[in-house]
Parts: structure tokens; sequence; C-alpha cells
């Protein structure tokens, strides 16, 4: 735009935004001002407010637009109330407006470019506030410079709609259209309309709502009104900052962040920073990889808590810990050496024991005559555990176990100091604390959750947070079949932990799995997700509002069991992985033909993965979901049957 001499700017959700979800929640705000003066309720206000506005606009003629003072007086004659109150009724509104001016920052920034580049023709919007108000709300948040000038449709009685309104500016700043852009959020009036008039136009990003969040927040009844409703504005606001030239599907990721994830893990963040402080703990121990957002809320949160202790982001998966916290071959090592016995095979069980390449020949060479290397365990778990125990095997495994936990000791006393320690997870059977105890030889700390399904045996109940959910509280039906759904929303954005060991340096660290096995994870968007959460937490700490744990209950319930499709079809792509440790993945809803779930069972012994029900009776359709389930079930019985 080499030729452009002059540039204008639309005011509202171009340059200035509401603390408020929508206009018309700025009316009721406004009945809580008038108080007793309106002699209604501030609800009852806001709808005769709304409705007063839309009843005169029926009667404005083409290319005009309403007053302040014109919907007030009708107000007014609706109340059967004085004249005379007029001015006060007008000053309410400005206030309020005032009040509830936050700055749009993609706009503003945008504005402040344009200004070393054209010259400005100053701010022109289809509204119904006065020029002075409207230069208030300018001022209020920081977005006017002297010499600017705001054209506003109502006091020159011209619209941006209609065109009128660049016209009249237009003549009257002797400005030649093809020299002129503007700048708006509006398709029509901010876009359409100008470049009919042959100027230039340029559509700007706006705050975006989103259902969920609105009927969440905005429309929820709460004994404080403004809270929510700053909350759902701060997530529009979130959504809308999403970065420019993102792919439609980047740009789904970006909204998930922005309306779902931020608020549910700043609830989170903020619930256990307090939670800490209250229980006197010094250190919190974020754990990779679901912790890594939650520690990046954190940080941001401790704004509005003030938590003295130190924040940490530390490598500790189950698969990482569980070799170091070997102690002997019980049900706890057990369970962990042989879990996901369908999938997983003896190279995987090789793996986890952490046999090197010998050893690791050895023991397939002694399982070969039970299953071979590249099959599931499933049949044969009693058997390879039994061969696990005896030699050389079972020196090699203690070996290995006393090797990582003298590496995983190191690196743990490099974090902090151990004293008052707090670690945060997203939660299921506080596993991870366990081998938390036995490491570092002490059953003293505290692990908050998000929740928990059950509770690790050597886990006291007195050492266990449950944020969002407890089984000890009865089954937590609204989440059971949403595992990979709030995995796949609180995911880290690295590769898991594979062992400890010294770094090049000869630092205590982790070596985490190859870069690839997240590569998937990484495609999807999980950096853009986190990215659009700390924007959204970000807005909410610098407006002073949390949600609460009633909000993010009914937001995370809603999303698992009554989603969307678009949040399914989102959702059904993440990549979901069964294995740490290997390169096995696949989608949390299976995009299959019917021919296609038949020859996955019989040539794989097993129907494609389904991790989440709610998301693939939509993506799947009745029949293709009901033929999964019974495939599932035949499966589970033909395995059952086997063993």
């Amino acid at each position: 735009m080499h030729d452009v001499e002059w540039f204008s700017f639309d005011v509202f959700d171009t340059v200035v935004t509401r603390s408020v979800p929508r206009p018309g929640d700025v009316f009721m705000l406004l009945g809580e001002r008038l108080g007793e003066s309106c002699g209604c309720s501030p609800k009852a206000f806001a709808d005769i407010r709304r409705a007063a506005e839309s009843d005169l606009r029926r009667s404005v003629r083409p290319g005009e637009d309403l007053t302040l003072e014109d919907i007030h007086r009708e107000i007014l004659r609706r109340r059967q109330l004085p004249d005379d109150l007029v001015a006060e009724f007008m000053a309410a509104e400005a206030d309020a407006e005032v009040a509830c001016a936050r700055l749009w920052e993609p706009g503003a920034a945008l504005l402040e470019r344009w200004r070393t580049q054209a010259r400005f023709v100053g701010f022109l919007s289809d509204m119904y506030l006065p020029a002075n108000v409207v230069r208030r709300l300018l001022e209020q948040v920081g977005a006017w410079q002297e010499g600017d000038i705001v054209y506003v449709s109502g006091e020159e009685r011209a619209t941006k709609a209609s065109g009128s309104l660049f016209s009249v500016v237009g003549a009257r700043r002797g400005i030649e259209p093809r020299k002129w852009v503007h700048f708006g959020d509006h398709a029509a009036s901010d876009v359409a309309v100008p470049r009919r008039l042959s100027m230039r136009a340029v559509r700007t990003a706006a705050p975006l709502a989103a259902t969920r969040t609105t009927a969440v927040f905005a429309d929820s009844p709460s004994a404080d009104r403004t809270r929510p409703l700053r909350i759902a504005s701060c997530l529009q606001r979130a959504a809308g900052a999403a970065p420019v030239g993102l792919s439609p599907h980047q740009r789904e990721v970006w909204s998930l962040g922005a309306h779902v994830l931020a608020p549910a893990v700043l609830w989170y963040a903020h619930s256990v920073l307090r939670l800490a402080m209250a229980e006197g703990l010094r250190n919190l121990w974020f754990l990779s990889r679901d912790g890594e957002i939650v520690w990046k809320a954190a940080q941001i949160a401790n704004a509005m808590v003030g938590f003295q202790g130190k924040l940490h982001y530390v490598l500790a998966s189950r698969q990482g810990l569980h070799l170091p916290s070997f102690t002997g071959f019980d049900e706890e090592a057990r369970r962990w050496l042989l879990s996901n016995p369908t999938v997983a095979t003896p190279r995987d069980v090789g793996q986890r024991a952490g046999f090197q390449p010998p050893e690791l020949a050895a023991w397939l060479d002694a399982s070969a005559s039970v299953c071979a290397s590249d099959q599931p365990i499933e049949p044969h778990r009693k058997r390879l555990w039994e061969i696990l125990q005896t030699e050389p095997h079972a020196s090699h495994l203690r070996a290995a176990a006393s090797a990582q936990l003298a590496a995983a000791t190191r690196y743990f006393a490099s974090v902090s100091d151990s004293e008052k320690l707090g670690i945060v997870d997203i939660g299921w059977n506080a596993n991870l604390q366990c081998s938390f105890q036995r490491v570092l030889g002490r059953a003293d700390l505290i692990g908050f959750y998000l929740g928990l399904f059950s509770r690790n045996p050597e886990v006291g109940a007195d050492a266990v947070r449950p944020l969002l959910f407890d089984f000890a509280d009865g089954p937590p039906v609204p989440y059971i079949g949403g595992v990979a759904v709030l995995e796949a929303l609180f995911a880290g954005t690295h590769p898991g932990l594979v062992a400890y060991r010294e770094d090049d340096g000869g630092a205590p660290g982790g070596r985490l799995a190859a870069p690839e096995s997240w590569s998937e994870q990484t495609a999807w968007g999980i950096g853009l997700l986190h990215e659009a959460a700390c924007v959204g937490v970000t807005m909410m700490v610098r407006e002073g509002v949390v949600p609460t744990k009633e909000e993010v209950a009914t937001l995370l319930s809603g999303l698992i069991n009554r989603p969307s499709r678009g949040d399914a079809t989102l959702l059904a792509s993440w990549p979901t992985q069964n294995l740490q440790n290997r390169l096995v993945s696949a989608p949390l809803v299976p995009r299959q033909s019917v021919a296609e779930m038949l020859g996955h069972t019989l040539y794989r012994g097993e129907p494609p993965p389904l991790h989440w029900e709610a998301g693939g009776r939509i993506i799947l359709g009745r029949y293709r979901h009901a033929l999964l389930r019974v495939l599932r079930r035949l499966s589970r019985e033909v395995h059952s049957w086997r063993s």
C-alpha cells in the first residue's frame, strides 16, 4: 500500500474491547449503577434498554443512526420517569462503558504501526455514544494521541454501514478515496462498504466467542455477576489474539487452548499455589510432561497468589521413575514391567528393565520360547515374569535399577532441597508419587492432582490432594471416559523421559526419547495449544479473575461427554501414545471404514483403539460406532478365553 496517504480505524473490537463478553452485558452493569433511579432490577433494566434501542432503530431513516439521548428518552418514556433524569442515565451509561473498556492489543499494535506510515484520518464508529465518550474510552486504554479525532454515526447522522460516514468524513477532510485505507473488524461496514467506495480496507482480528465458554461463564448464574463475565471476555480476547496466518486446524487448536485449557489450568495452578502456601511448602515440583503447562500457568498466576517458595519443572515421568524405584520383584514391579500387555512386547519389557544391548539380546533369547520379540505379551505374562526373575536377567535388572537410582538421586538433589516438598501432576493413580517416595526415601511428600481414580496403596490418604475429582467421593463419572481427552489437553511439548544420566558437562539430568517419538504431537500443535493457554491465563490474571472449581468441572465434563462436532473433529486427530518409549501412537478416534475395522480386527487380533467414546459417536456415526463396540467386546472375550 505504498500509495496510501490516509488511514482510519474502527473503535470497538478493533482498538477497544470490553471486560464483558457482549455489548449488552454493559446494560446489566448500567442497571446496577442506576440502582433505585431506574425503578427495577438490573436484569429488567437491561431488557428495557435493549428493547428501547431495538424498537427505535426501526424508525431511523436509512443511512442515519440513533444517539444515546434518543435511547434514554425512550427508556424514561417507557418507565414513566421524568425527562430531567436523561442526563443522569446517559452519564451512568458512559461511565459504565469507560469502566468496561479494555485495550484490544492486536488492533492497537496495528494502529501504532500505521501512525508512522500515513496520516491518521481518525476513529470512525457506528455508535450511539457521543464522540467525547468514545474519546474517554480511547484515553482510558491508552490508544488516544493528541490531535486524534472521533467520528460517530449518532452525532454525524451518517453510518459506516451505508457508506455515508466515509463520504462525509472524506469530503470534510478532502481525501481521495483510493489513497485512504480503513481498518476494522466488521466484514460489511469496515471492509465491503469502503471497498465499494473505491477505498482500501483491511479486516482486523476481533475477540472470538465460543458457545461452550459463553454457556459456562457469561450465561451462568453467579452471586458476583462481573467475575464470570470478565472471564468470558478474557477468553474471547485470548482466542481472538491468535497469530496471523494459522491454518484452519491451527486456529481450532488455538481456540481450544484459549477457551478450555486456559481457564482449567489457571484454576488448577491457582488452587495448587494457595494450598501449598497454606501447608507451608517451600518447593513445588511440576512433573514432566503433564505438569509443563501447569508450571507455566503457575508462574503467571503467582502474581495473584504470592507463593514465596520455588516453582521447578522437573523431569520425572512414571516410566522414568519405575526403574530407579525398583526394590524387588513385588507387585509394583510386576505392574509396570508388564503393563500395556495388549501392545507391549518382550522387547519393551527389556527396555523398561534398563537392559543394555547385550543384556537385551540375552533376555530376548530366553523369552523367545514363550513369546516372539515383536509380539504382544498378553497371553504370556505369567511365564515371562518367571523368566525375568531368573539369572542373569534378575541381576541385570537390579544393576540397572541401582545405577538409575544413583543418577536420579543426583538429579533431584540438583533441582532443590526436598524439604517441605509438593509434587504436581495431572493424576489418576498416584503411582508416580509412590516411585518418588521410594527414590527419595521419604513418605512426607504432598501430591497435588487434577484428579484420582484410585490411590497406590503405598501412598497415604493424607499425602494426596485431588483437586477436581477424587474416587473417595464416589465414582468420578464425568471424567471416567475422558482420560485421553484430559491427557491431550495437558500434554507436554517434548518427548518423554527415558532414563537419568549426566549430560556432556557432567551435570545430572535426564535423557529424553528421540524427537521423532513426539513429532506427531508437535505437528498437531501442542506448542500452539500451550501458547494460547498462556495468553488466556495472562489476560485473566491481569483482570484479577479466576474460574471456580464448579465452572471448570462443567467446562471439562462438557467437553468430554458432550463435545461439539468441532471439538470432536479437532481432538479426534490427537495422536495418543500407547507406550512412552516406543513410536506407537493412534488417533483418539479411528477414522476407518467398516471394511477397514473388520480387517484391522482380523489381522491384528483386536479392533482399532477408540480412546474417546463421546467423540467416537460423532466422528464414526451410529453404525460404525456400534460395530466398533461389538468388535471390542468380541476381542475381550477372545483374549479372556486364551488367558
